[in-house]
């Protein structure tokens, strides 16, 4: 029996909808004008692009995700891996335990990262041109804004880079 390796959908027009595929090498989702659907997807690698629309992925696994979208929003939930994201124009929200490293870049929008652990478990870096980041810990709120950059702590890393849109990383 032979193992399906690899997975490309694309859309021009329309959603896109995944849902459970296990033992993939690669998988690379491309839409125009559409929102993806990902749920139950364990790939090694990860390509998920939409120009217009939103990226939703939920109970994920993989080395690596790497996610794009110009105009809209992306939403992991309980997936585990290296993750890469970048918007233009959209919302990044994380939910759930951080693999090997978050790493998102936002142009104009907002950043929620919500974590399953503490955040002095991770490697954290943040910087900020014209928005706000709040870092929140059970005994600790701590907000900055404008011009910023600060890293601290060990572990897996969490980087975000926002131009002008806020962050709150709990």
């Amino acid at each position: 029996m032979d193992l399906l390796q690899s997975i490309t959908a694309e859309s021009t027009t329309g959603d896109i909808e995944l849902r459970p595929i296990k033992g993939l090498i690669s998988t690379n989702i491309r839409s125009t004008t559409g929102d993806i659907y990902i749920k139950e997807l364990e790939s090694q690698l990860v390509s998920v692009h939409a120009t217009t629309g939103d990226i939703n992925i939920k109970d994920g696994q993989s080395e690596e995700f790497s996610l794009s979208s110009t105009t809209g929003d992306i939403e992991l939930v309980n997936s585990l891996g290296r993750v890469q994201g970048n918007t233009t124009t959209g919302d990044i929200l994380f939910e759930g335990q951080v693999g090997d490293s978050l790493d998102f870049n936002i142009t104009t929008g907002d950043i929620f990262i919500q974590t399953n652990g503490t955040l002095d478990e991770y490697a954290l870096q943040y910087t900020t041109s014209t928005g706000e980041i709040t870092v929140e810990q059970k005994n600790l709120s701590t907000t900055v804004e404008g011009n910023f950059q600060h890293s601290e702590g060990k572990g897996p890393s969490i980087r975000i880079h926002s131009t002008t849109g806020d962050a709150v990383i709990q």
